[in-house]
C-alpha cells in the first residue's frame, strides 16, 4: 500500500473528498484555503493500492 493524502472539504453541511499525491497535498491545501476561506479543510493520510497510486500519478497508459 502507498500513502497519499485525503483533503476533506466541509461547507454548509456538505463534504467533498479530494485525493492528492503526498508531495502535492500541501500546495493544494494552501490554494484551496486561500481561495475559499469560508470552507473547512482537513488533511489526512490514507493508503491506496499501487495500481491506484500509479493512476493518480498519470501512469495509467
Amino acid at each position: 500500500m502507498v500513502e497519499v493524502r485525503l483533503i476533506e472539504v466541509d461547507y454548509a453541511g456538505y463534504r467533498s473528498n479530494i485525493l492528492s499525491l503526498t508531495e502535492e497535498a500541501a500546495a493544494k491545501h494552501a490554494v484551496l484555503s486561500e481561495r475559499f476561506p469560508e470552507m473547512a479543510f482537513e488533511v489526512k493520510s490514507i493508503r491506496v493500492n499501487p495500481s491506484f497510486y500509479r493512476y493518480m500519478g498519470g501512469a495509467y497508459r
